[in-house]
């Protein structure tokens, strides 16, 4: 994953982000992968991911990565939870939060920069990332769940209170709007952001 991150970092136009998380087990049981320390192999791969692109080494010191380190990719990861987000203090470059609230999102920044501080690391860059499904009516936006898995898996990001507030909305014939768009934006996305290694315009920013 370092080696195509390097590769793809000169590759691409604006340069690369390298995106990465703990995933979940929609994602990870179907290709048989072991589910049981998400977080735990999430912290693993972000040390030796760290390790490869500031040293070209393993931590332990083997390996290489047979590549120029001249303008690595930046490391973003997305994180809600406390010891997650204490892992994107110590080693990444970009915080990637989904579906949270103002108060909730105050709280977990302040857990990446403590971990930040602790690390002797500058604070990674923070954004607001929402995901969003739509359409022109209730009808289509219902088809396109039941057509495309990905649409479900989007859905799931909702929470418990979005999905009662909806429901309570429909059987009221209302629109909610949804309390995810209330947060405050403190960057762009990964996708448009840019790197605190150079100078690339944020319009040209790719990310995986």
């Amino acid at each position: 994953m370092a080696r195509a991150g390097l590769s793809l970092q000169g590759m691409c136009k604006g340069g690369f982000v390298l995106g990465i998380g703990a995933g979940e087990a929609e994602s990870i049981h179907p290709f048989g992968y072991d589910w049981r320390t998400p977080v735990g192999n999430l912290e693993r791969a972000l040390i030796e991911i760290r390790s490869l692109l500031d040293t070209g080494r393993m931590p332990a010191g083997s390996g290489r990565t047979g590549l120029p380190r001249d303008n690595v990719p930046d490391v973003w990861v997305a994180a809600m939870k406390p010891r997650a987000l204490r892992l994107t203090g110590r080693y990444a470059d970009g915080w990637m939060p989904i579906g949270t609230g103002p108060d909730d999102y105050a709280e977990q920044l302040a857990v990446v920069t403590a971990a930040a501080d602790e690390a002797g690391r500058p604070a990674p860059e923070a954004s607001v990332l929402y995901p969003a499904l739509f359409g022109t009516s209730r009808d289509q936006i219902g088809a396109l769940l039941d057509e495309l898995p990905v649409f479900k898996l989007i859905a799931l990001f909702g929470s418990a209170e979005l999905w009662r507030a909806t429901a309570s909305s429909i059987r009221a014939g209302r629109t909610v709007a949804a309390r995810w768009t209330s947060s405050p934006t403190i960057s762009t996305p990964p996708l448009c952001g840019r790197s605190r290694r150079g100078s690339r315009s944020s319009s040209s920013r790719t990310s995986c």
